[in-house]
């Protein structure tokens, strides 16, 4: 059983607090790897929730694995992204996120998509898709402030 599984084995649809990593990857142009999520249809960063025994960074790595079968080399940390809103997931569950958000410039493999996602694709960071994954909409502008124009 997973971390959230077992969370909500005890307290049902409660409202938590849940860490997640997210990861801004961006290729030698400079442009983003973004998902259309499969739950929502939003586009969003590469991401997910923390599970016990890891560290955000083991966090942010396993999920880019798992979400786009890249190996992410060196992570930069962006900053810690919080919001007092809670998020209704469609199952019902309810959640308030801290999330850790990173960026990357080194990715190996080819990208695939997971159950999770229904498209993988690279966006100018001026020109970024819609709708967005509300919660990721302050890790992009961060994205876009510290690298639209140096790459």
């Amino acid at each position: 059983m997973d971390y959230i599984q077992y969370i909500r084995s005890m307290v049902g649809y409660e409202p938590v607090i849940m860490v997640t990593a997210d990861v801004g990857i961006l290729n030698t142009q400079g442009e983003l790897l973004m998902q259309r999520r499969a739950q929502d249809g939003t586009w969003g960063l590469i991401g997910g929730f923390m599970e016990l025994g890891e560290t955000v960074e083991e966090t942010a790595r396993r999920e880019v694995l798992e979400e786009t079968g890249l190996a992410v080399g060196r992570l930069e940390l962006l900053g810690v992204f919080s919001s007092a809103e809670l998020l209704t997931f469609t199952n019902g569950d309810r959640i308030q996120l801290v999330t850790v958000g990173y960026v990357s410039d080194e990715a190996s493999g080819t990208p695939q998509l997971s159950a999770e996602g229904l498209e993988l694709r690279h966006f100018n960071l001026s020109a970024l898709p819609k709708p967005l994954f509300a919660p990721n909409k302050p890790i992009l502008e961060a994205i876009r402030v510290r690298f639209g124009g140096r790459r």
